[in-house]
């Protein structure tokens, strides 16, 4: 079975402007035969093609008071949305879960380059009802 993922993505800080985006795309060679082996139908199997991406965009309220390699602080807005079935085989239908977009609003806090604290919200939706809200509180460290 062949799987073919294409992606293009993009950032860019400008003046303390943080933009980012990211789009990927799955597909996948003869999903009805993995259906098959694996006994799944109806809504439960796999799709031919998933795809799915998020744009992002952040200001550094530190920007024009920190030096460079000074603390940022940066609030951001962040719009996802993936499709785990956006392609389904013939014979097999979509679940009405599979479409989800998220929004979410946080900020994340590097007292130094290499350390960040994110905390953020994010709303999730899809056409089940069933996407589920969450809380983040992330502490990160690059080396």
């Amino acid at each position: 079975m062949g799987t073919r993922i294409v992606d293009f993505h993009g950032q860019a800080q400008v003046r303390g402007f943080d933009f980012r985006g990211l789009w990927a795309n799955a597909s996948i060679d003869d999903a009805v035969a993995f259906n098959v082996k694996n006994n799944l139908t109806g809504s439960k199997g796999l799709a031919e093609k998933m795809e799915g991406g998020y744009v992002m965009f952040g200001y550094n309220l530190l920007s024009q008071t920190s030096d460079i390699g000074g603390p940022v602080f940066t609030p951001y807005v962040k719009f996802e949305r993936v499709d785990t079935q956006a392609k389904m085989p013939v014979g097999y239908s979509r679940s009405l879960s599979t479409l989800n977009n998220w929004r979410t609003i946080g900020f994340e806090f590097k007292p130094i380059p290499n350390v960040v604290v994110k905390v953020d919200y994010m709303k999730n939706t899809n056409d089940a009802n069933s996407g589920l809200d969450q809380f983040n509180v992330a502490l990160g460290y690059g080396f």
